[in-house]
């Protein structure tokens, strides 16, 4: 009788074992090399010429990215697996996503994309999460909406309350998702053709992660999209502060 392999659920867990050895491994070298470059920026190793500084802080953009992948596997194993990751707080939305708009801003000012955010109380818009991975999502979603952007466009983001939850949605002019493919939209590395021929260096894991986050934080992650026209994602949070949340241990 031909073997049947390991059931699904026991293959899930290899693999995500095993995405969590990587990035591990990846983690200690690159933080090795972001320190030492660091350095050398900063001129504790000497002066360095104009073309050695373009060269290194190339070499630390790219270094970064690395970083930023190797983070983003470690999130996604310790939130599959319930690890207490999590530390919420009453976190102000309208500062944290001005904060990820500032953390964008070359990538804003690169493709000339014009963020346009309507006036609201800033003190009466507050939510009950971790700022760390709240700032994940946004910056996740923002990204995306600027990447798949037309040079010269616009992104909106709206920050609204409707009963006993907050909504931020980010809606964008870009390449939108193709019909057939939005199932796989929260799916592990997953990549839309088009959105591949416009940035080559997506990893597939942001919106997977954004959306398990949100998941875990009592909230979802939804969208529309339409290609060629746009898409517009909405975070919808729960508006609780005081007392623990559905999705904390008691």
């Amino acid at each position: 009788m031909p073997h049947s392999g390991p059931p699904q659920e026991e293959f899930d867990r290899t693999v995500s074992e095993f995405i969590a050895v990587t990035a591990h491994k990846i983690h200690t070298p690159v933080a090795a090399i972001m320190w030492q470059s660091e350095m050398l920026l900063a001129g504790d190793m000497g002066e360095l010429n104009e073309r050695q500084l373009v060269s290194l802080k190339a070499i630390q953009e790219e270094v970064g990215r690395l970083n930023d992948f190797s983070r983003a596997l470690l999130y996604v194993f310790e939130l599959e697996k319930d690890l207490p990751l999590i530390h919420p707080q009453d976190t102000d939305l309208p500062a944290l996503l001005t904060r990820v708009i500032h953390h964008l801003d070359p990538l804003i000012k690169g493709k000339d994309i014009r963020i346009q955010c309507p006036p609201y109380v800033v003190a009466s818009i507050s939510a009950y999460l971790d700022p760390d991975l709240a700032f994940i999502v946004l910056r996740t979603i923002l990204e995306n909406a600027i990447l798949y952007s037309p040079t010269g466009s616009a992104v909106d983001v709206r920050l609204e309350e409707h009963g006993g939850w907050t909504h931020v949605a980010i809606e964008d002019r870009g390449c939108g998702i193709p019909g057939a493919l939005q199932h796989l939209v929260f799916t592990k590395f997953f990549r839309a053709p088009n959105a591949k021929l416009l940035w080559t260096e997506g990893t597939g894991l942001g919106l997977y992660l954004a959306a398990t986050i949100a998941k875990r934080t009592g909230g979802d992650l939804a969208f529309e999209s339409e290609e060629g026209r746009g898409s517009t994602f909405r975070w919808r949070i729960p508006k609780h502060t005081v007392g623990k949340q559905p999705w904390e241990k008691h």
